[in-house]
């Protein structure tokens, strides 16, 4: 059987990102307010009789060059590694040609890679014909990297833990955005290692917001200044 599917896979937008502090295995526990963008990279899948031993990934778009550059083995690549470990977690014995546009800066602090990474799984849900339950799907993506769980749902949230912990946010208005970016790599290790946060206290819980102030654009606006980005 063959066919072709598609899927957006969005720039993340985080409106605020307050950093609670460093946790012993040294993640950082966090909390925020995350949208998506209708803007990003785009993932095509075409998936073949089973006569080829594993998926194959082409790169096209404006940093596809800049993106095979990072990439030494197969395993550096996060859309590759989510198919493998898919597959590994799945009886689907699928193949597949794989192509992405990549149309997001590489480390542009956007989420590029979770997002197209999380993309590849919702895919490989839609042409399986026994789709694995959505636990099992978010234990695939939390060893896929902190950001890829929230990017399962492309649509605004508020995340805490390590951005693992995702809670939809109901009645999220459209909002105009311009996303600028000066082609200075911000890689998302890098940075939080010259974060210099204090070890995180035990009894740490998150606040939550009122998600009815989040419901139209004024009230967002409002309690967006009341809020901060720790790593802007």
């Amino acid at each position: 059987m063959r066919g072709r599917t598609e899927l957006l896979a969005p720039a993340k937008i985080n409106l605020s990102l307050h950093i609670a502090g460093k946790r012993i295995d040294g993640y950082h526990e966090l909390c925020g307010l995350v949208a998506f963008a209708d803007y990003g990279d785009r993932l095509s899948l075409e998936n073949e009789q089973q006569n080829e031993a594993r998926w194959r990934l082409e790169l096209r778009g404006d940093f596809a060059a800049e993106l095979s550059q990072t990439i030494r083995r197969e395993d550096d690549n996060l859309v590759l590694k989510a198919m493998q470990l898919y597959r590994r977690c799945s009886a689907f014995e699928g193949t597949g040609h794989l192509l992405l546009e990549k149309k997001l800066p590489v480390a542009s602090g956007m989420g590029g890679g979770s997002s197209d990474a999380a993309a590849a799984l919702r895919l490989l849900q839609t042409i399986n014909p026994s789709p694995i339950k959505d636990q099992s799907l978010r234990k695939i993506a939390r060893e896929l990297g902190a950001d890829v769980p929230m990017c399962l749902m492309p649509k605004a949230q508020w995340v805490s833990g390590i951005g693992d912990k995702c809670e939809s946010v109901p009645d999220f208005p459209a909002l105009p955005c311009v996303l600028v970016n000066p082609l200075i790599k911000v890689p998302t290790a890098a940075i939080f290692s010259r974060l210099n946060a204090p070890l995180l206290a035990d009894d740490h819980q998150p606040e939550t917001p009122d998600f009815s102030c989040l419901s139209n654009a004024g009230r967002l606006f409002n309690w967006l200044a009341t809020q901060r980005n720790d790593l802007q």
